[in-house]
């Protein structure tokens, strides 16, 4: 019924899922003193997220809950670095997170389970014609691989291939 990492409930299985309601749970299972969760209702919220810096402790915990590569969000020494001297995630790093929380959100509400989602987010497939099969993960590293991505969720959900 609920997704778990590090045995915290990070999303709820039996209800419609927003992107807020992840960054809220993340957030709140965490003391991050210059995080208040009730801040993140809106896309301008996100934005000033990015532009801040999404904190490297609460990417490891999306990044554990998502078993995401670790060069998900940008090169993985980099990345690495940052969470050994606890610095933010740069904006095209945090844009990144935020594209891959989109698209998990979306996949967990069409198959109803965080379970499945995190499944088929890892399952390659063929999103462009005459290219190789790849994950929706890899696809999602570009703004217009996230929105292909999606749009392929919401042809599923409403049946329209």
């Amino acid at each position: 019924m609920n997704a778990i990492y590090n045995n915290e409930i990070l999303v709820t299985d039996d209800t419609e899922t927003t992107i807020f309601d992840i960054i809220h749970n993340v957030f709140s299972q965490h003391d991050f003193s210059s995080e208040r969760q009730e801040k993140y209702h809106s896309e301008v919220d996100l934005v000033g997220l990015v532009e801040l810096g999404f904190p490297t402790s609460a990417y490891e915990i999306v990044a554990g809950q998502l078993n995401l590569p670790k060069d998900a969000i940008g090169a993985e020494t980099t990345i690495r670095n940052r969470i050994r001297n606890e610095e933010r995630l740069n904006a095209e790093e945090s844009e990144r997170v935020i594209r891959l929380l989109r698209v998990f959100t979306t996949a967990k509400n069409l198959y109803g389970s965080s379970e499945k989602a995190i499944e088929w987010m890892h399952k390659p497939r063929r999103f462009i014609p005459g290219k190789e099969a790849t994950t929706p993960i890899a696809l999602s590293a570009l703004d217009v691989g996230a929105r292909l991505v999606e749009e392929q969720l919401l042809r599923t959900t409403y049946g329209v291939y």
